[in-house]
């Protein structure tokens, strides 16, 4: 592993457990410095501000995070007596940590350093780096100086190339250049938008092969088009790579699964997204950003179920580790989202995870790494180069896929899920929850886009028990605020058929129109429970 890359891993550990130390943060009534030197009264900015009470909770570090990138530049106050800050002019934002665009030419970065960092000359510089990079260069020039401060702001001019590249304050160190800080990448690049489509509209929908469907996946070869009618495409699709063009396919991927010293079970021909050269950040972003502007869709999921890496695969050798995994991953990401949100401003971007939630299982440690762990890693690695709006899609399947009756599974599934360790839409909340938290929360304080679009149950139990389960997940998914659910809707072999016929595809045909609350009451009856409550939470 590069020492840069663990470098970054470090910092993400540091950051999480900063995070989490925060969380414990109650509404304090009276004034509070806070740790980067601001005086803040939680209590006070809730009450004064109720819509934004409303929208985070009363929690003091969702309150303060909320101030220091909107409320501040709102005009709100921090505590009673305070003098309020300027209002920016329109088309401007606040200063504050981070790169945000100003305008459609215009980059502003700024840092807050606790203290002045060492420096040969008084001087810092700021250098672009590419997403790959984790050190200055040689040879490199920067884009422009200024004295030293605890509270830098500069800008500087938008280029396409900087949509997809990161920002560092550097020192000079016994004449070696040194990054000082987290390097920023831009984090608004909806600014840049001339398209504005939001989220479907449907809230169900089924997963097919064409855009008649809800759902599709979507093959990636790294050129606008690759060859497939824009008609392909469904409102929401997964972004794939079948290594069909290895530019855009990572180094560690590209010679297979030949000399893996721990190959996966299963080859499923799907591969980790490359972000390691320019070649491959040119390739994916040319092809999404195309996506974006001439698509259908509107909602990309970057990869099918990441944590585990026979759907996203790269060799296990040679220092990798799944905090290089998903470092490799948000890299890819990074510079996918900022192509899809600067086509179009409306669209979501999400990561995707199966039902392995928390099993810390060390027999499969080279297969997956749960679905918890994956989100605080990626979580920590976007936050620190710059919070950006990221969903979440979760495939809650029931457990085994081939059991649509949850309502009698075996006893070692039974446990699997009343633990948490296994997520099925029964027990859906403890991911809904756990992105709740203020640490996870979206750069404007609200709870992250969430959908299921993945939800599997077989018929082979009968259309009754299908249907029944259908409901329960419908209900499930809705309950739990998700924006999405998308059913299996098709035959994927022995034992794993979800074709929806008879009571099963008049349950599904029912959802949105007048005749759903009599099948949700039959489901019920089918599964012998009198409130969704008794198998749902």
């Amino acid at each position: 592993m590069r020492k840069g890359r663990m470098r970054r891993s470090l910092l993400s550990a540091l950051l999480v457990a900063v995070m989490l130390i925060g969380n414990c943060m109650v509404v304090s009534a009276a004034p509070q410095t806070m740790p980067d030197g601001n005086v803040f009264d939680a209590e006070y900015y809730a009450q004064s501000n109720p819509d934004v009470a409303a929208a985070v909770g009363t929690d003091a570090n969702a309150l303060y995070q909320h101030y220091v990138n909107f409320g501040r530049a709102e005009g709100r106050l921090p505590y009673a007596g305070a003098t309020a800050a300027a209002t920016p002019s329109v088309g401007t934002v606040a200063a504050g940590p981070g790169a945000r665009l100003l305008d459609r030419s215009t980059i502003q970065f700024s840092a807050h350093f606790t203290s002045l960092p060492a420096s040969d000359d008084g001087v810092l510089y700021v250098y672009e780096l590419a997403v790959f990079e984790d050190a200055v260069p040689a040879g490199r020039a920067p884009i422009m100086s200024l004295p030293m401060t605890a509270d830098p702001v500069v800008t500087f001019p938008y280029t396409a190339a900087r949509l997809y590249e990161k920002f560092a304050f550097v020192t000079i160190k016994g004449g070696v250049p040194t990054i000082v800080g987290n390097p920023q990448f831009i984090t608004n690049p909806e600014v840049l938008a001339d398209k504005n489509v939001s989220r479907p509209a449907a809230f169900h929908g089924l997963q097919g092969p064409t855009h008649e469907y809800q759902f599709n996946n979507y093959p990636m070869q790294g050129g606008a088009n690759n060859g497939y009618p824009i008609g392909y495409l469904a409102k929401t699709v997964a972004l794939l790579n079948n290594s069909g063009n290895p530019t855009i396919t990572h180094p560690l991927g590209r010679s297979g699964y030949a000399g893996d010293p721990h190959p996966v079970d299963e080859q499923f021909n799907i591969f980790m997204f490359n972000a390691t050269d320019q070649a491959g950040v040119n390739a994916l972003t040319s092809e999404v950003s195309w996506l974006a502007k001439n698509g259908s869709a509107d909602v990309f999921i970057i990869g099918n179920e990441v944590n585990v890496r026979k759907w996203n695969y790269i060799q296990w050798q040679g220092g990798v580790s799944w905090d290089y995994y998903v470092d490799q991953y948000a890299d890819a990401f990074r510079v996918m989202y900022n192509a899809i949100k600067s086509q179009n401003a409306g669209a979501e971007v999400l990561i995707c995870i199966d039902q392995c939630w928390d099993r810390d299982r060390a027999v499969d440690r080279y297969n997956y790494i749960d679905g918890k762990d994956f989100c605080d890693t990626f979580n920590a690695i976007i936050s620190a180069g710059g919070n950006i709006d990221w969903g979440i899609s979760v495939h809650p399947h029931p457990v085994p896929l081939t059991n649509a009756k949850f309502w009698a599974t075996g006893s070692y599934e039974r446990a699997q899920i009343n633990s948490n360790r296994m997520i099925t839409f029964e027990n859906l909340s403890v991911v809904v929850n756990y992105l709740s938290q203020p640490q996870f929360l979206a750069p404007d304080g609200s709870r992250r886009y969430i959908i299921d679009s993945e939800e599997g149950l077989v018929n082979t139990q009968g259309d009754a028990v299908q249907g029944a389960a259908i409901a329960a997940a419908y209900e499930s998914a809705r309950r739990n605020g998700l924006s999405q659910i998308i059913f299996l809707g098709d035959n994927h072999g022995p034992g794993l058929d979800y074709t929806m016929t008879g009571q099963a595809a008049a349950v599904y045909n029912s959802f949105g129109t007048p005749q759903e609350a009599a099948y949700m009451e039959w489901a019920k009856g089918v599964i012998g429970i009198s409130d969704w409550s008794q198998v749902l939470r």
